[in-house]
């Protein structure tokens, strides 16, 4: 569309179709501009966890329990055990939550699962502390810096297990407990008293190792 100004200067003026076409060409451009550039770099962005469930652990420890001959005294697995353990877990494991197990996530749980075994082991060992599945080692408000102590000098693995049970340590202890790392402990001291108690005058406790006596 063409019109002429006072100074009979011709001009174009764009019509109301142009400027509807125009619109929606940039309307579109800026909406491919989102859906390629946006879209996918905040979907790129997320990263997806592996998440474990406690049958998930039950399944790992069952794989390294039918492979213990792979493993040493130390229990310590080769790189392609875990990666078999890790798609043992994907066939079997209830849920398909978060990342696929791999390699590197099945060793480091495997890691923790038997700090915590070893853990229990030592609680279990120590003179002056009991033991349930249900409540672990049952420490009440009296003997919390007790407790306290005991994790910071012997396994902070064990700070869990103040009043809660380990649901793998049976299963884990059927094939783990003739390890080096079972036996590892020789000599357990007795516990340090609550704050307001007299010390004990009893020498320390001495608990041997299996197939051994104490001599005097």
């Amino acid at each position: 569309m063409t019109r002429y100004t006072r100074s009979r200067k011709l001009i174009t003026v764009p019509s109301m179709s142009d400027i509807s076409s125009a619109g929606s060409a940039r309307s579109l451009r800026s909406q491919v501009s989102l859906n390629d550039a946006d879209i996918p770099a905040s979907t790129s962005s997320r990263k997806a966890f592996t998440k474990w469930t406690e049958h998930d652990e039950t399944l790992l420890i069952q794989f390294l329990a039918n492979h213990k001959s792979e493993a040493g005294d130390t229990f310590s697995y080769k790189q392609m055990t875990f990666t078999e353990a890790a798609k043992y877990i994907n066939d079997l494991s209830k849920h398909k939550k978060g990342a696929p197990k791999s390699r590197d996530p099945c060793k480091t749980k495997w890691t923790n699962l038997k700090a915590a075994y070893y853990a229990v082991v030592d609680i279990k060992k120590t003179s002056g502390f009991s033991w349930s599945d249900e409540t672990g080692a049952g420490i009440t408000d009296d003997h919390g810096d007790v407790w306290d102590k005991y994790v910071k000098t012997h396994h902070s693995a064990a700070k869990s297990f103040k009043n809660k049970g380990f649901s793998h340590f049976n299963d884990m202890d059927t094939f783990m407990s003739t390890g080096k790392g079972a036996a590892k402990k020789k000599f357990v001291t007795r516990q340090p008293k609550a704050r307001g108690e007299s010390p004990s005058l009893m020498p320390p406790l001495l608990v041997p190792p299996p197939g051994r006596a104490i001599t005097q």
